[in-house]
């Protein structure tokens, strides 16, 4: 558990190789005072937003030190983590989304 946060995560994943989505998962979420459960998430998604905003602060980060302070971004992809680090980097406030 972390300091003042009073609840735990369990993760479960199971890989389907020949499912359209072959991982499939659940996050529980958990009170850390009697164990109950507080949340059930789609592991996939959390997965998803949470590489894809990574993918985005980091970028964000190097963007910042381009020596003209005008760096041009291409994101080569399109699943789900793409999409997201774009989301990432416009409300981080780095250029239109196109």
């Amino acid at each position: 558990m972390l300091p003042g946060v009073e609840a735990y995560t369990v993760k479960v994943n199971a890989k389907f190789p020949g499912a359209r989505s072959a991982l499939r998962g659940v996050i529980c979420l958990h009170s850390g005072q009697d164990g109950d459960l507080l949340a059930l998430l789609d592991s996939a998604t959390i997965t998803a937003w949470r590489t894809g905003l990574a993918a985005a602060l980091g970028t964000d980060l190097l963007a910042a030190t381009a020596p003209d302070g005008d760096a041009v971004l291409g994101i080569i992809g399109a699943g789900a983590q793409a999409a997201l680090m774009l989301r990432g980097l416009h409300e981080l406030g780095r250029g239109a989304m196109r």
